[in-house]
């Protein structure tokens, strides 16, 4: 059976990919931040879908995330890096911008760039 993990994914595009992958026979992780969010997605979502709080911006959520992960599926067939909050600015000031930072970690932590 194919297993996806979906960043973001306990609401919005994330949660209905999540749907979707699960109705087309995948195993889904899900992962997310907000206590609420994280608790509806538990009800609703069937039980097999795998609900995980975790912050894309923090190198130990990340690490724990990996763990849990290969512990309940084994390996990946599909990585949607769907984490994130809109913060609308100017394309050309978005590199300098300090709340920029964990989008940049979430990429170089899937890259595995963070163990280097």
């Amino acid at each position: 059976m194919p297993a996806a993990l979906i960043t973001g994914g306990t609401t919005g595009i994330g949660r209905a990919t999540a749907e979707l992958l699960h109705a087309r026979g995948y195993q889904v992780a899900v992962t997310g931040q907000d206590p609420d969010s994280l608790a509806r997605a538990r009800r609703e979502l069937p039980d097999d879908v795998l609900v995980v709080q975790s912050d894309a911006g923090i190198l130990a959520d990340t690490d724990a995330l990996v763990a849990t992960v290969a512990e309940g599926f084994g390996s990946l067939d599909l990585l949607f890096l769907n984490a994130g909050i809109f913060r609308p600015a100017p394309v050309a000031g978005i590199g300098a911008r300090r709340d920029a930072d964990p989008a940049r970690s979430q990429f170089e932590c899937e890259r595995g760039q963070h163990r280097q």
